[in-house]
């Protein structure tokens, strides 16, 4: 079922960053900028979000932009299918947000998403950081 949401109030435009150092992805890692879309959401999801949530999460999308990565399993489908994340894919549409980054790997390390725009110390980063717990109650 789609859910309604309100108009979009503004628009994040985050201009393309490269890695620190000249960092690139090790073997095994491939990384691409693809639509949002790309990946689909899970039609066997069962996490049935509530209103409340996904309008603090499409305000904060808004606002303030990714603070976590989606999850998808990608072995033997032609697109990825969202495995965690799936009310923030549609939250991130219905903000506005059309490409994402992928990042392709076999699942034996961890991906840390670093915001080059945020001190760790920052009122943006503590705003950020309790909106992602509140998002969740």
């Amino acid at each position: 079922m789609k859910r309604k949401t309100a108009p979009i109030k503004k628009r994040i435009i985050v201009p393309a960053v490269r890695p620190p150092n000249g960092h690139t992805a090790p073997p095994g890692v491939s990384v691409k900028i693809g639509k949002l879309t790309d990946a689909l959401p899970d039609e066997n999801n069962v996490n049935l979000h509530t209103p409340r949530g996904q309008s603090l999460l499409e305000e904060s999308l808004r606002r303030r932009g990714f603070f976590r990565p989606l999850a998808a399993a990608g072995k033997g489908v032609k697109q990825p299918i969202i495995k965690a994340g799936n009310l923030t894919q549609e939250s991130a549409v219905n903000a506005g947000m059309t490409e994402a980054i992928f990042v392709y790997t076999d699942g034996t390390r961890p991906i840390v998403h670093v915001r080059t725009d945020l001190a760790p110390d920052s009122p943006e980063a503590a705003r950020l950081a309790l909106e992602d717990n509140r998002i969740a109650e």
